[in-house]
């Protein structure tokens, strides 16, 4: 992980501390967060050919690391309450929970990322499953999709 040292803190690169002191557009963060709630779909997609149930409980575990990952890592960001994060979690943060002690920033950030692996994770493992199970153009097409949005275009979206 790439950071970039601060006066309040390290930041890891990809959290917009390395952005210049204006922050991200609107736009810019409103593409990143359309893109965040595509991958989620997809991956929950993927995951309904295998349970529908457990596609809809997927989402809703989601949407609760995201509010996770802003209680217990955006709150002690030195960046909260600015648009300097391409997420705009800053911004949303700010609103929902208190700001904590952003010296505590790096260890919480490396502490706590853990929380939303599972929604990067369980949809390969579906899909995989999935292809390993029957290749269908449809699983391949969704695959590739989740791939591409998850591990390309949404971190190019943090630049």
């Amino acid at each position: 992980m790439q950071t970039l040292n601060t006066k309040d803190n390290a930041m890891p690169k990809y959290c917009g501390g390395y952005k210049k002191e204006k922050g991200f557009s609107r736009a810019k963060i409103m593409l990143h967060n359309l893109l965040t709630i595509l991958f989620y779909l997809i991956g929950a997609i993927i995951i309904s050919f295998l349970s529908v149930v457990f596609a809809v409980i997927f989402l809703l575990y989601c949407v609760l690391a995201t509010l996770g990952f802003m209680r217990f890592i955006c709150a002690f960001c030195p960046q909260y309450g600015t648009t300097k994060c391409p997420s705009g979690y800053a911004r949303i943060t700010a609103r929902l929970f208190k700001k904590k002690d952003s010296k505590d920033f790096k260890i919480r950030f490396k502490r706590n990322l853990g929380i939303v692996i599972p929604a990067w994770l369980i949809p390969i493992i579906a899909g995989v499953f999935l292809l390993l199970k029957d290749i269908t153009f449809e699983i391949i097409l969704l695959f590739v999709a989740f791939v591409v949005v998850g591990f390309i275009v949404l971190p190019i979206t943090t630049r």
